[in-house]
C-alpha cells in the first residue's frame, strides 16, 4: 500500500524549481500519493507534476475575495488532507509551505521533510514573528534537504539543528548533461540563426539587477544580442514593466516574454552562446554568497553546455574557476570583455561546462540517497 504526502508550497509557482520538483518526484516513486497544497497553478506550469501523478489541491489566496489568511487557508487544507487520506509524510516546499508542514506534524505525530531552497533568516534578537517561525520550522524537521555543503553548515550554525539531520541535492534536474544546439529562439526573435545570443534566463526584478544589465548591454558589441526570458508571467509588477520600457528602443536587447513549460525550457536554453547569472550582492547579502548550488538557472545553462558569465561570489566562483567553464566579473561593466573572452575558446568552455555539471551538479546520487533516507523514515515510528 503507498503511502501518502503532504506537501505544502506558498508560491504558486513551484515547477521553477527543479530541485524540488524531483525531489516531489522522489516521494512519487517510493511510491507514495503526492498531494500539492498551493495556490493555483496554471495548466501549462503544472503538467511535469501531474506526469508525476501529483494531485495538486489549489487554496485561496488572502486578498479581497477572501477575509482569511493564505496560512490558514493551506493549514486546513493540509489537515483535511490528512484525515481523509491517512497522510503518512509532511514536507514543506517554501518557507511558509515549511511553517505549515510543521505545525501539522506537531497535530498529527507524523514526520515532518523540510525542503530548504532559500535558507533561514540570521538569528538576531530583531528577527520578526514570521522569521521565528521559519527558524522554529527547521528545528522540527526530521529531515532538511538542502543544496550543497555551505547551505547546510549554515542551517546549522543558525538554527542549532545537527548535520546529521541533513541531506544535499543541488538545486537541478536529474539525468546526464547534454549539448544539442537549437536556433527556435533565435527564429521567433527573428534573429540570424549564427547570431550570437547571450541568454539571462529566470527572474527579472532588482534581486537581478536587471535594469543594470541591460544598461551594460548597450555598449556591447552589436552584433551580440542579449535575451531576458522571464521563468513566468511578471507582468504585472512594476519593475517588470519600467524594465520592458528601457529596453524597447535598443535592437539588440531582447525581453522573451512567452514563458514555457518546464518540459520546454532545455530546448530554450540551448539557444544560447553565453548564459548569464547576476544576482545583486547588496540587496541579498548574505544568500548572495551562499547561492552556491542553489543557483539553478546555472545548473541548467552548464547542463546544456552553455558556458557563463557570473557575479563574482565565494560558492559560485569556487566552481567556475576550478572547471573553467565561465568567467566569474564583479562589476556588470565587465561583463562585455568575459563574453569575448568565451567566444574566442567557446568548444573549450561548453565542454567544460558539461563536465562541471557531471561531477558537481548532477543530483542522481544525491536522489537515490534521499530516497533511501525517507523510506527509514517512512518505516519508523513516529511519535
Amino acid at each position: 500500500m503507498n503511502s501518502t504526502v503532504i506537501a505544502v508550497s506558498r508560491t504558486p509557482h513551484i515547477n521553477i524549481y527543479e530541485g524540488l520538483c524531483e525531489i516531489i518526484r522522489t516521494c512519487a516513486e517510493l511510491p507514495s500519493d503526492v498531494y500539492l497544497v498551493c495556490p493555483h497553478i496554471e495548466e501549462e506550469h503544472s503538467r511535469k507534476l501531474l506526469s508525476y501523478a501529483v494531485k495538486i489541491c489549489p487554496v485561496n489566496i488572502s486578498g479581497y475575495a477572501t477575509k482569511i489568511p493564505t496560512s490558514l487557508n493551506l493549514l486546513a487544507t493540509a489537515m483535511r488532507l490528512h484525515f481523509s487520506h491517512k497522510s503518512s509524510l509532511f514536507l514543506g516546499c517554501d518557507g511558509m509551505g515549511n511553517i505549515v508542514a510543521a505545525l501539522a506534524s506537531k497535530l498529527t505525530s507524523n514526520p515532518y521533510l523540510n525542503y530548504s531552497l532559500e535558507l533561514p533568516p540570521k538569528r538576531e534578537r530583531s528577527m520578526s514573528f514570521r522569521q521565528k517561525l521559519e527558524q522554529w520550522s527547521y528545528r522540527q524537521a526530521d529531515l532538511i534537504i538542502t543544496m550543497d555543503q555551505p547551505h547546510a553548515d549554515f542551517i546549522c550554525s543558525e538554527t542549532g539543528v545537527s548535520q546529521d539531520c541533513i541531506a544535499l541535492a543541488p538545486n537541478t534536474l536529474q539525468g546526464p548533461g547534454r549539448h544539442q544546439p537549437s536556433i527556435s529562439l533565435k527564429k521567433r526573435l527573428g534573429l540570424n540563426p549564427d547570431a550570437i545570443l547571450i541568454l539571462h534566463a529566470g527572474g527579472i526584478g532588482a534581486a537581478q539587477a536587471s535594469m543594470q544589465l541591460a544598461q551594460a548591454a548597450k555598449s556591447w558589441d552589436p552584433v551580440w544580442h542579449l535575451v531576458f526570458h522571464a521563468h513566468c508571467d511578471m507582468r504585472h509588477e512594476d519593475y517588470y514593466r519600467n524594465f520592458a520600457q528601457l529596453i524597447n528602443t535598443t535592437p539588440s536587447i531582447h525581453l522573451n516574454a512567452q514563458s514555457v513549460p518546464p518540459e520546454e525550457l532545455d530546448e530554450l536554453v540551448s539557444n544560447a552562446d553565453i548564459g548569464l547569472a547576476w544576482y545583486d550582492s547588496d540587496l541579498l547579502g548574505y544568500r548572495a554568497d551562499l547561492l552556491g548550488l542553489a543557483a539553478g538557472k546555472i545548473g541548467r545553462y552548464l547542463r546544456n553546455g552553455i558556458p557563463v558569465v557570473v557575479k563574482k561570489l565565494p560558492t559560485i566562483c569556487s566552481y567556475i574557476e576550478k572547471y573553467s567553464c565561465g568567467i566569474c566579473v564583479d562589476r556588470v561593466e565587465q561583463i562585455g570583455a568575459a563574453i569575448a573572452m568565451i567566444l574566442s575558446d567557446h568548444n573549450k568552455y561548453s565542454v567544460n561546462a558539461i563536465r562541471c555539471y557531471e561531477e558537481i551538479w548532477r543530483p542522481d546520487k544525491h536522489l537515490l540517497n534521499i530516497r533511501k533516507k525517507l523510506l527509514d523514515l517512512l518505516a519508523t515510528p513516529h511519535l
